[in-house]
């Protein structure tokens, strides 16, 4: 099954009570880039709610806000996705953004919440993809040029191969992404953020440090991997 695409300035959509497993793989240009999301919001999408679904086994992410602004389309506006479970995907919740801000642009009113999130980067194509390292993590962000009005809150991150969060060349979260009140455990040693020095068992000071998870409790697992769904 290839991933759900919601393109082109797409409003007014629901997705509800679905099931989506093994998703992507197959190849999306000559130099090997290959599909691999499951629902992915595109830049220009207005009024989305994606709800009580569950998504298992991507190539890549479950849920993604990605593109890049033009003059027609340069904003994600009130997009919620919210009391789903993810499952052995590689990361869970991407985004990035490319081109000029200008008034009215990036992530508008958008939110990440009560979701239960297991086991990122042990899913079917974790060890096949060229691109491994720093993969298989909860929270990854590439570049956002975009303003961002974003939050993530009241979630369940459980178990992951690399990291909690990813975030492009070890930058700091950015502006206006509110990561808040989630609840984190992962394998003993497995680092809180891909890059940084603290693992999960020092979660504390990656949390003073940064800002991040204000209000979020953090808990090592017996092993990288939850068995039970959390």
């Amino acid at each position: 099954m290839e991933p759900t695409v919601l393109r082109r300035a797409a409003p007014n959509i629901r997705i509800r009570n679905c099931r989506l497993e093994e998703l992507g793989g197959s190849q999306l240009a000559s130099d090997g880039t290959r599909y691999g999301n499951g629902v992915e919001v595109w830049i220009g999408a207005s009024n989305i709610i994606i709800e009580n679904s569950t998504i298992r086994e991507c190539y890549d992410v479950a849920f993604t806000m990605q593109g890049t602004a033009t003059k027609e389309v340069k904003a994600w506006t009130d997009i919620h996705f919210r009391n789903n479970r993810v499952e052995n995907c590689n990361q869970t919740f991407e985004m990035w953004s490319a081109g000029e801000p200008t008034p009215g642009s990036g992530h508008i009113r958008c939110n990440f919440s009560h979701n239960i999130c297991s086991n990122a980067g042990y899913s079917w194509a974790a060890t096949l993809r060229p691109d491994t390292e720093g993969k298989g993590t909860h929270i990854l962000m590439y570049d956002t040029d975009l303003p961002m009005d974003v939050e993530v809150t009241r979630n369940r991150f459980i178990g992951a191969r690399d990291s909690y969060i990813n975030i492009s060349g070890g930058k700091k979260a950015p502006k206006g992404l509110n990561l808040h009140h989630n609840t984190i455990k992962l394998g003993p040693g497995t680092k809180t953020a891909y890059g940084s020095a603290e693992t999960i068992e020092r979660a504390a000071y990656w949390q003073a440090r940064t800002g991040n998870e204000r209000g979020s409790t953090f808990g090592v697992l017996t092993t990288g991997r939850c068995e039970a769904q959390a």
